[in-house]
């Protein structure tokens, strides 16, 4: 006997723990320090790159549904040694401070290993250095806005 199943739609914590999966193995999460500001936070960065689009239109797909801000381009492999594609390579990147915060949290109960190890190293530092904010001043008068 044949029944119809119908096309049931994956619970958020199934494609939470999908998107984790997909970070463990083709993605890196790091804190790049800038030479020329050494005292500064460094570049937050959580990259995944692949061949196969239909994964990282996934990973698009759950990006932003939490309104998680990213970039998709071309990858290039800089690294003359390295591994050479044969396939177009593309890349989906994390750059805003508020955004790896964010999608960190969510990953964190699934990540394992070596990733979760600096998931939670970056949220460390996250905390460890607050946002600062400078305060805006609104002129009543002249409908201007100031930044001090």
């Amino acid at each position: 006997m044949i029944q119809d199943v119908e096309k049931t739609i994956p619970s958020e914590d199934i494609e939470i723990a999908w998107l984790a999966v997909i970070i463990d193995g083709e993605g890196s999460i790091g804190i790049y320090k800038n030479k020329k500001r050494p005292k500064g936070l460094g570049q937050l960065n959580l990259t995944i790159v692949n061949t196969d689009f239909d994964i990282l239109n996934k990973v698009e797909d759950i990006l932003k549904r939490y309104d998680i801000f990213y970039c998709r381009y071309v990858h290039v492999n800089k690294n003359p040694v390295g591994f050479k594609s044969y396939k177009e390579c593309q890349a989906i990147t994390i750059r805003r401070r508020d955004d790896i915060e964010k999608i960190l949290q969510i990953l964190n109960l699934f990540l394992v290993g070596k990733k979760k190890t600096k998931s939670e190293e970056v949220l460390a530092i996250l905390k460890a250095n607050p946002r600062k904010l400078k305060p805006i001043y609104f002129c009543k008068f002249c409908k201007k806005v100031f930044s001090g």
